[in-house]
């Protein structure tokens, strides 16, 4: 099963079928905010051995207290599928 992300409204999309969850606007405030995607960001740190409680305090310390998020909600956006399809791109 290959998870991607629709172009036109970034919806997620699994094999044939899209499943309608999109973005968050603190979610694509990070996009905006940091160098990479947040999904890319994630990915990385995640790569490196960083616990999901210190992706968090990270990201509010890059983007200067504008995206302020729980460990908790980073784990629901990024799972594990999600993350290889971050890394793989």
């Amino acid at each position: 099963m290959k998870l991607g992300a629709c172009p036109s409204c970034r919806c997620r999309t699994i094999g044939t079928s899209v499943s309608f969850v999109r973005q968050t606007p603190t979610h694509r405030l990070a996009d905006v905010l940091l160098p990479t995607t947040l999904a890319e960001y994630v990915a990385g740190k995640r790569e490196s051995g960083r616990s999901w409680r210190l992706i968090s305090r990270d990201l509010y310390e890059e983007t200067a207290g504008q995206v302020d998020v729980t460990a908790e909600t980073l784990r629901s956006w990024f799972g594990t599928a999600e993350l290889q399809t971050a890394a793989s791109t």
